[in-house]
């Protein structure tokens, strides 16, 4: 929540109140917890000041593709999908935890990661050149990029001295997502979802 007052001492200067209501069944005015007091100067010239604009939620989401599918169905209404936004909360980290990391697996993986980047080495070096010489920059890049990533993954490896002896992937997945509506649209995006 945002609450907006004008300060009496300085006729100039808004001070913006931004709290958020603590998790509870009442929301009694004595849960809400102070987050911070910003203070913006008002411009003198309406014209100068920031342009506002409501936005409502529209509906939420146990999945990003149930939000994305709601913004296709409203665009094949021709709605105008502009003015919604898909907002995820709650973020998590997750680590996928893929096997144990053995030193053969670093030095495939190091050498892979360098064959690639060798490759685009050996590519950039190449459009300079023309002929036979073209593939023999490629292919060296190719093997020399291998080499020394297989080189730094075991190096990185032994560096870690047994600690975090696993391979895994991480991503930030969100709890919730929220289909939101600017502009007072949000009422309209409900009807014709079938929502209300």
């Amino acid at each position: 929540m945002c609450l907006a007052a004008i300060n009496a001492e300085s006729p100039g200067l808004a001070v913006y109140v931004v709290s958020d209501v603590a998790s509870s069944t009442t929301s009694q005015p004595s849960e809400q917890i102070m987050k911070g007091v910003i203070k913006t100067p008002i411009p003198q010239d309406i014209d100068q000041a920031p342009e506002v604009t409501a936005w409502n939620t529209v509906a939420s989401y146990a999945s990003y593709g149930e939000a994305q599918d709601a913004v296709d169905g409203l665009a094949t209404l021709d709605f105008p999908i502009g003015e919604l936004e898909i907002v995820g909360s709650g973020l998590r980290s997750v680590e996928r935890v893929t096997g144990p990391m053995t030193w053969k697996l670093a030095a495939l993986g190091g050498a892979g990661a360098g064959a690639w980047t060798g490759l685009f080495v050996g590519l950039l070096v190449g459009l300079f050149t023309n002929g036979g010489v073209w593939l023999g920059l490629l292919l060296g890049g190719l093997l020399i990029g291998a080499a020394w990533g297989a080189l730094l993954a075991l190096t990185f490896r032994g560096m870690s001295r047994g600690q975090h002896n696993f391979s895994s992937l991480r991503s930030v997945v969100a709890t919730r997502y929220d289909v939101i509506a600017r502009d007072g649209l949000a009422v309209q995006a409900r009807v014709a979802l079938g929502l209300g």
